[in-house]
């Protein structure tokens, strides 16, 4: 295939319908795929895809994917950043997520997921799971940051729904900041 260089992937805002093909494994320099706002497109994440081990970005939110995340998701330790809002994604996030060790963003917002709510690498800095039904609500009840780093390994904002209320209450999102404080003394 010609396309075996390719770095950059970008399938936007069209009318493109069917699944990703199983041969998107063979881009291996493929370093950003973005696959987003693609309503037509029907199907899994290809167990092929996890085989782009030089994939840094990955985008397709808006895109109709369904299935799972596959555990071979910890494969892609280039990532940086994993964005799958609004798609029909289930099942859990795999324990294999804290093998992504570059991962700064994950974006997973408006689908099915639900916990248990696995170890994530300690790099992300922006994690949003929002509406997400069926995460259990104790993952979203952190009352200090330390309690947030080690329930959630992320160390920067973390945007996660709130509790389920009781019927006939309003919400709100829950925003977390953690911070880390140090103290410099100087000498007399």
């Amino acid at each position: 295939v010609g396309l075996r260089n390719l770095r950059v992937l970008s399938v936007a805002l069209t009318s493109v319908s069917g699944s990703l093909p199983r041969r998107i494994g063979e881009l291996q320099r493929l370093e950003r795929l973005r696959l987003f706002n693609l309503p037509g497109l029907t199907g899994t994440i290809p167990s092929s895809l996890y085989m782009l081990t030089a994939l840094k970005i990955f985008l397709f939110h808006e895109s109709g994917l369904s299935g799972t995340i596959s555990a071979d998701i910890g494969k892609l330790t280039q990532l940086q950043t994993l964005i799958g809002d609004s798609n029909n994604l289930s099942g859990t996030l795999p324990a294999t997520m804290s093998q992504l060790t570059s991962l700064i963003t994950l974006s997973m917002r408006q689908n099915d997921l639900f916990g248990p709510m696995p170890l994530l690498p300690p790099s992300l800095q922006t994690c949003n799971l929002y509406n997400n039904p069926g995460f259990p609500a104790q993952q979203y009840q952190c009352s200090s940051d330390e309690q947030f780093a080690v329930s959630l390994r992320c160390e920067a904002v973390c945007v996660l729904p709130p509790p389920r209320p009781p019927p006939n209450t309003t919400t709100t999102t829950t925003i977390v900041v953690a911070a880390t404080a140090t103290t410099t003394t100087t000498p007399p």
